[in-house]
């Protein structure tokens, strides 16, 4: 026992004296420990990571942290928790990784979304998705290779289901897979549960 006294108050008088007496070492100092901040601006950022896009950074080492292309990819969330926000966000960073890679933009709704985007073909409503599908369509059947990959964002993923143009995005997203295109599927969590369309993202 320091001090070979029971008293705490004398204890940490020792143990003080003993902290006074120790050489101010730099190899005796334990490293700083790096806490994640409560704020990243996408400006503090690279453009990619080893050719990733970069949306974030990695929790343990707070360094740039890259996110792959190749893989269907879920955005779910309650209501209000910024899901639109981060499907702009990825389409920025895809941008800025690929800025040659085209995006595509698929919604029932009439939102903002597309002018917030970085997106070359833009289907909203039902009769715009045939339009813009049948376009692409034949693009999503070829390999995804470097610049040719389409980037499809279904915003509201969970609308589709009973609607005339289930088929249509069925078809195309299975195509995409297939080829190795990237679809990115944004909705509540709650409504990830079920549905073709939605199945074939998940």
């Amino acid at each position: 026992m320091l001090g070979g006294t029971q008293s705490i108050t004398l204890q940490g008088e020792q143990i003080d004296a003993l902290a006074a007496s120790i050489p101010d070492l730099d190899e005796w100092k334990a490293p700083s420990v790096p806490r994640m901040p409560e704020l990243v601006l996408g400006s503090s950022l690279p453009d990619d990571v080893d050719g990733l896009p970069v949306l974030g950074i990695e929790e343990q080492t707070l360094e740039p942290m890259g996110f792959k292309l190749d893989r269907p990819f879920m955005i779910a969330g309650g209501g209000g928790s910024g899901r639109s926000q981060t499907l702009v966000a990825m389409s920025h960073a895809i941008h800025r990784a690929h800025p040659k890679r085209p995006q595509v933009l698929i919604t029932l709704r009439h939102s903002d979304i597309g002018e917030r985007g970085q997106f070359k073909h833009i289907g909203q409503g039902a009769d715009d998705i045939e339009k813009v599908l049948g376009k692409i369509g034949p693009d999503l059947e070829k390999p995804a290779k470097d610049d040719k990959q389409y980037i499809i964002f279904i915003e509201a993923i969970s609308d589709f289901g009973g609607t005339a143009v289930d088929a249509t995005v069925l078809n195309a997203i299975k195509n995409a897979k297939r080829a190795g295109h990237m679809v990115v599927g944004e909705s509540e969590t709650s409504a990830w549960m079920s549905g073709m369309v939605l199945n074939e993202v998940k």
